[in-house]
C-alpha cells in the first residue's frame, strides 16, 4: 500500500533507560522496526508489554504513565478496528506515529514524514470513499480534484493492485485515461479534433461502464445540462453542420478544435485555481491553460485565412464593370474590413483589403464615363487577383509554420488556380490589344 519510510533513529542508550525518549528508541531498535509506514497493532501491543516490563521506578514516573495511558487508549480504540478497512488502518498508524513522535526528541528520524504520508493518504481515501457512497456529499473542490486524490495515492505508493483490492481499480484506470486526454493539448493541436472528441466521449462511457451512476458522473461535471459530455456532443454536431454548410473539412475541424481547446482551457483554469494543489500541479495546469489558449488563437487565425472572401466578393466580368458596380464592390470590401480583428492576427487581411481598395480607387479615378474600357477592366482584374495571391502566400506560410502541410497545400492549389486565371486574363488582354492595333492599322 503506502510507500515505506525508513526509521532512521538510533537506540544510542547505555545502561538502563530513564526517559520515554530512550525507552521508545530502545524498543524500536530491539523490535527491529525499519518501515514506519507499516506499524501494526501487534507492534503496539509489543511496545505496551515492553514498557510494563520496565522497573517500577521508571514506568511509574509521570511521563511513562502518560505514554502508557495514550498507548492503552489507542489499543482499546483504533487498534481494534485497524484491520477493518484501509482508512481505519491509516487512522491507527497516524495516532501511533504521533505518539511515538511525541515520545522522542530526535529530528530526521522519519516519524514526521511517515505521519504526514499516512495523513495525506487518509484524507484522499476519505474523500474518495465518501464520494463513492454519496456523490452529492462533496463540495466543488473535492469534485474537481477527485482524479488528483487518486494521483496523490499513487504518489504515496498505492499500486493498481492496491486500488483493485480497495474496490475502485477500474475507476482509477478510466479517470487516468480521461485526465490524460484532457491534458493532451499537443494531441488536440496536431491530431484530428473529431477523433479527440470521440475519444473523450469513449472515456466518459467507460467510466459509466465501470459502474458509476449518473449521479456520480454528473457530480464530476461529466454529464448533465452543462457537463463535458454534452458540450462535446454539441461541438461534434456543430462540426457536422459547418461541414455541410461549407463543404470544407479543414474549416469545420478548425472550429471544432477551437471549441475543444476552450473546454480544456476552462477546465485547466478551474483546476489551477484550487488551493489544494501543490505549486507544481498548479504550474502544470497553468501551462495547459496557456497552451489551450494558444491553440484557440491559432485556429481563429486559420479560420480567417480559410474564410477570407477570395471567391465570395465577385467583381462583374470585364466588359461589364460600371462605376456603380465598382462602388458596390468597394463598399463590400469596407464591410468585410470591419469584421477583421485588430492586431497582428488581422494584419494580413487588412493588407489584402487595402491592396484591393487601392486597385479599385485607381480604376474609378481613371474611368471615363460610367464604364471601364476592356483594357482597364482586365488590368483591374489582374490587380485584384494579385492581392488574392499575396494572401494565399501569407496563408501558405502560416500553415507551414503550424505544421499543417495539408491545409498549406490547399492554399498552394488555390494560388495556382488564381495565377492561371490571371495569366489567362493577361494573355486574353494582350491578344485583344493586338487585335485592336491591327484593326486600327487597317483603318488608318
Amino acid at each position: 500500500m503506502i510507500e515505506s519510510v525508513t526509521w532512521r533513529g538510533t537506540a544510542d542508550v547505555e545502561g538502563p533507560v530513564d526517559t520515554v525518549d530512550e525507552a521508545t528508541r530502545s524498543w524500536m531498535d530491539a523490535r527491529g522496526i525499519t518501515d514506519l509506514s507499516d506499524l501494526s497493532p501487534e507492534d503496539l501491543a509489543a511496545f505496551i508489554t515492553y514498557l510494563n516490563e520496565l522497573p517500577p521506578g521508571v514506568r511509574n514516573s509521570p511521563e511513562f504513565k502518560q505514554l502508557l495511558l495514550s498507548l492503552n487508549a489507542l489499543q482499546k480504540g483504533l487498534a481494534a478496528d485497524a484491520g477493518k478497512s484501509e482508512e481505519a488502518k491509516l487512522q491507527f498508524q497516524m495516532r501511533f506515529l504521533q505518539t511515538l513522535a511525541n515520545a522522542t526528541t530526535a529530528t530526521g528520524d522519519g516519524l514526521d514524514i511517515a505521519q504526514e504520508n499516512a495523513q495525506s493518504a487518509y484524507n484522499s481515501l476519505e474523500v474518495i470513499n465518501r464520494w463513492m457512497q454519496d456523490p452529492s456529499s462533496l463540495n466543488g473542490d473535492d469534485i474537481i480534484h477527485l482524479a488528483q486524490h487518486f494521483e496523490n495515492l499513487k504518489g504515496l505508493g498505492y499500486s493498481h493492485a492496491d486500488f483493485n483490492a480497495l474496490g475502485f481499480g477500474e475507476l482509477t484506470t478510466q479517470l487516468a485515461t480521461l485526465e490524460d486526454l484532457l491534458t493532451d493539448v499537443d494531441g488536440l493541436k496536431s491530431g484530428d479534433p473529431v477523433e479527440w472528441s470521440k475519444a473523450v466521449l469513449a472515456a466518459i462511457e467507460a467510466l459509466r461502464a465501470s459502474g458509476l451512476s449518473d449521479a456520480h458522473l454528473q457530480s464530476l461535471g461529466l454529464t448533465g445540462e452543462s457537463g463535458l459530455e454534452g458540450q462535446i456532443q454539441a461541438g461534434l454536431k456543430a462540426y457536422d453542420e459547418k461541414l455541410a454548410e461549407t463543404k470544407n473539412p479543414a474549416l469545420a475541424a478548425s472550429y471544432l478544435r477551437e471549441s475543444m481547446a476552450g473546454l480544456v482551457e476552462a477546465r485547466s483554469n478551474a483546476l489551477q485555481a484550487d488551493d489544494g494543489l501543490t505549486q507544481t500541479q498548479r504550474d502544470f495546469y497553468a501551462q495547459r491553460s496557456e497552451d489551450a489558449n494558444d491553440v484557440g488563437k491559432s485556429e481563429q487565425q486559420a479560420q480567417l485565412y480559410m474564410e477570407a472572401p477570395v471567391e465570395e466578393l465577385k467583381l462583374p466580368e470585364p466588359g461589364e464593370m460600371t462605376r456603380e458596380g465598382l462602388e458596390d464592390y468597394y463598399q463590400e470590401l469596407l464591410e468585410y474590413g470591419k469584421t477583421i480583428p485588430p492586431g497582428a492576427q488581422g494584419e494580413p487581411f487588412r493588407k489584402m483589403v487595402m491592396l484591393k481598395l487601392g486597385e479599385i480607387s485607381t480604376s474609378l479615378s481613371d474611368m471615363k464615363g460610367d464604364h471601364l474600357t476592356l483594357a482597364q477592366s482586365y488590368g483591374l482584374k489582374i490587380g485584384l487577383l494579385a492581392a488574392d495571391t499575396w494572401l494565399m502566400d501569407s496563408a501558405q506560410a502560416y500553415f507551414v509554420g503550424q505544421g499543417n502541410q495539408k491545409v498549406a497545400d490547399s492554399f498552394s492549389a488555390k494560388k495556382e488556380a488564381i495565377n492561371q486565371l490571371a495569366s489567362q486574363i493577361q494573355s486574353f488582354s494582350e491578344n485583344l490589344l493586338e487585335e485592336e492595333r491591327r484593326v486600327l492599322d487597317k483603318l488608318f
